[in-house]
């Protein structure tokens, strides 16, 4: 079983975390896309526990209700798996194969990328190109994912009403809404670090020249952040949760809550950094961008900006996109940095022609 299915020629892109949906709506006409339609749906603690979906019906009228307040008509969709639910392989094959050359390989030598029985997972692949070390042959990107995981996903969709079209990677679908950014910016920098902060995991992709060489998660975001408001200002979760976006109420936020807050997301930055540094391939970060739940905190950025003396600026993959009329521009700015999965997976719609 193939892990992606044939693309349709427009999209949904459906993202799913431990606390948000979100959707975004792609099409793409003349050699551009064009931001139709996208939601954003708060999702209650436990309908989503270590990347799994607890309840794929239930996440399916969910992803309905977010489809119908967005007002989206299209039925074709794509939905991601977490990173950490597939398994990646880079390997080297000849560059005279084909895609059936290439799966038929992959099935031969089937033990020594993949720790499960074929008929339990679902695979797809990617040829990046020429290997650098070897003449004759391709680089190719092996996917692997348990049957059960792609199962809770695109089952969740068919509970919503839409068709599943595309099964990815959250990772991947990142990397492809900054390949756009950094396609449609001449002062972007070789060397850039994307942050994605969500609500207990914040992961670190290093990518040069628009391509992702390094990443690395820590058990760390932003409900660390709402734990310490909860407790020092003794408030319930969904209190603390609120008052993250306008703390400005807050006694001694800045100095007791905020600051340790940054100082302990600093200390993850510096890892990553120092041990992407110690890679072969590695260069000087020259700039910073964050993206996830956790980006939209106020004043996030600029505090990340002072200790870590580079440009920290927030995703916006819509940046050059033609906009619906019907999207309201100054909210789409405030939301776009949580919206990069999302975009990434409705950015398959460019894989078939109008």
């Amino acid at each position: 079983m193939r892990l992606l299915f044939n693309q349709p020629k427009s999209l949904l892109g459906i993202a799913v975390n431990a606390s948000t949906l979100s959707l975004v709506e792609l099409s793409f006409k003349k050699q551009q896309y064009h931001l139709l339609g996208y939601g954003l749906l708060a999702l209650d603690e436990g309908e989503v526990v270590d990347n799994q979906i607890v309840d794929t019906e239930h996440m399916g009228q969910r992803i309905a209700t977010l489809v119908a307040r967005s007002k989206r008509q299209t039925k074709q969709a794509a939905i991601a798996l977490a990173t950490d639910l597939v398994i990646t392989r880079y390997i080297s094959l000849p560059n005279d194969f084909d895609e059936q050359d290439i799966e038929a390989q992959i099935r031969v030598d089937a033990d020594q990328y993949i720790p499960y029985p074929l008929a339990e997972v679902g695979l797809d692949f990617e040829v990046l190109g020429a290997a650098k070390d070897e003449v004759g042959y391709n680089e190719v990107l092996l996917v692997v994912a348990r049957a059960e995981y792609i199962d809770q996903y695109s089952d969740a969709l068919v509970f919503s009403g839409l068709k599943p079209k595309v099964v990815g990677v959250e990772a991947q679908a990142i990397e492809r809404a900054f390949q756009l950014m950094f396609s449609g910016n001449i002062n972007y920098p070789g060397t850039t670090a994307v942050v994605d902060i969500g609500q207990s995991r914040t992961t670190v992709y290093i990518a040069q020249q628009g391509q992702f060489v390094y990443q690395m998660q820590q058990l760390f975001g932003d409900s660390h952040l709402i734990s310490a408001i909860a407790a020092h200002y003794g408030l319930v979760s969904e209190e603390a949760e609120q008052v993250t976006l306008s703390p400005e109420s807050l006694i001694d936020y800045e100095q007791l809550i905020f600051q340790p807050f940054i100082d302990t997301l600093m200390g993850y930055l510096n890892v990553a950094f120092e041990q992407y540094a110690a890679t072969e391939t590695s260069a000087e970060i020259e700039q910073v961008i964050l993206c996830g739940k956790g980006s939209v905190l106020p004043q996030l950025d600029r505090g990340l900006q002072r200790q870590l003396s580079l440009p920290v600026t927030l995703a916006n993959p819509f940046n050059s996109m033609s906009i619906s009329t019907s999207i309201d521009t100054e909210q789409l700015l405030k939301d776009a940095s949580q919206l990069m999965t999302a975009c990434g997976l409705s950015m398959r719609c460019q894989m078939v022609g109008y």
